[in-house]
């Protein structure tokens, strides 16, 4: 979109506009021992692959994080941020850049609508 930070932000960079969740663990190699582990703490956290944002959402804990900044960080890592309560009403974004605020506003709403749906029934 014209004048906006889109486009650099590694939450926009998805794979399919169309999907709102994928089956988990899509993306993670499971050839590495860390990447295992990390599928297990992000499993047992309540977080879903969500494939158009190419990101790990937990929607009840308002929690998302980017592959990017998986890859660059420990399972070690992950467990903390994980455990970590989000004390905010906001959502709490985990990347290796800030996103811009264009960016955060739409996938707040994309996440807002899904959670709304599915609560929904």
């Amino acid at each position: 979109m014209p004048g906006t930070d889109e486009s650099q932000s590694e939450f926009s960079r998805g794979i399919d506009p169309c999907a709102n969740a994928a089956p988990r663990f899509t993306i993670l190699s499971v050839s590495r021992s860390e990447d295992v582990k990390k599928e297990k703490i992000l499993d047992q956290g309540g977080y879903r692959y969500y494939i158009k944002r190419m990101s790990y959402v937990n929607l009840e804990k308002k929690k998302i994080f980017s592959m990017i900044w998986l890859d660059a960080h420990s399972p070690e890592s992950l467990a903390e941020k994980v455990a970590e309560p989000n004390d905010t009403s906001d959502w709490q974004f985990y990347s290796t850049e800030e996103p811009s605020r264009y960016v955060r506003d739409l996938l707040t709403s994309e996440l807002e609508a899904i959670h709304a749906r599915r609560a929904a029934g």
